[in-house]
């Protein structure tokens, strides 16, 4: 059984991949830099200055949807974990000036916030379909690993050379049930798929 882990140390780059293709579902507070933020509180704030230092150092990584991500944190995993993001972006927002991509030295940070991200919502493994293995008769075998609202859910997927794919679908560990994801030969994302039709159920908008 191909079993995944609950996604936790999925670091920056993970975390940002995500809120990237949810930004279009993010609020947007329209601010023009730290002084644009309006009533942003002083954790969300670390998250804008960090931006703002991104751009004002022309870093690589200075995007104008920067600030639409802080927002999205927040859209996806609440108010209740508003400290933590504000924590991990306060570590990252000296290595800005030198847009050094230190995020190693932020670690302990980023873990504590997907924490609690995991807890009052999804972690996401940032795209459509999961990594799998093609043997040499091209039989596949893949799987996807969620963990959300403090419970962790897989698919343990293989599909026979040119065959319908079958999902086996975990709930902490334990086989909740089994289903047809049809003739395909990767396998979607834990939130989605006939695994979260089907058994998982997982609410919007993480499931979907």
């Amino acid at each position: 059984m191909r079993m995944f882990s609950a996604l936790l140390g999925m670091g920056l780059l993970g975390a940002a991949s995500l809120l990237s293709a949810c930004e279009g579902d993010s609020t947007n507070n329209d601010s023009g830099g730290a002084g644009g933020a309006g009533g942003a509180g002083p954790t969300i704030q670390a998250c804008y200055d960090y931006c703002d230092a991104l751009e004002a150092n022309s870093c690589p990584d200075a995007s104008d949807t920067c600030m639409k991500r802080c927002d999205g944190f927040i859209d996806l995993y609440t108010a209740e974990c508003e400290d933590e993001l504000g924590a991990a972006y306060a570590c990252l927002l000296p290595f800005a000036s030198t847009c050094a991509d230190d995020q190693g030295a932020c670690k302990d940070a980023w873990d504590t916030f997907e924490t609690c991200g995991g807890m009052h919502g999804c972690l996401i493994l940032g795209s459509d379909s999961c990594p799998g293995d093609v043997d040499m008769n091209g039989d596949v075998n893949c799987g996807c690993g969620n963990l959300c609202f403090n419970k962790t859910y897989e698919t343990d997927c293989s599909a026979p050379a040119g065959g319908t794919m079958t999902c086996k679908c975990l709930v902490d560990g334990v086989e909740v049930g089994t289903c047809d994801e049809g003739e395909q030969q990767s396998c979607k994302s834990a939130t989605r798929g006939c695994c979260q039709a089907e058994y998982f159920k997982i609410p919007p908008p993480w499931g979907f």
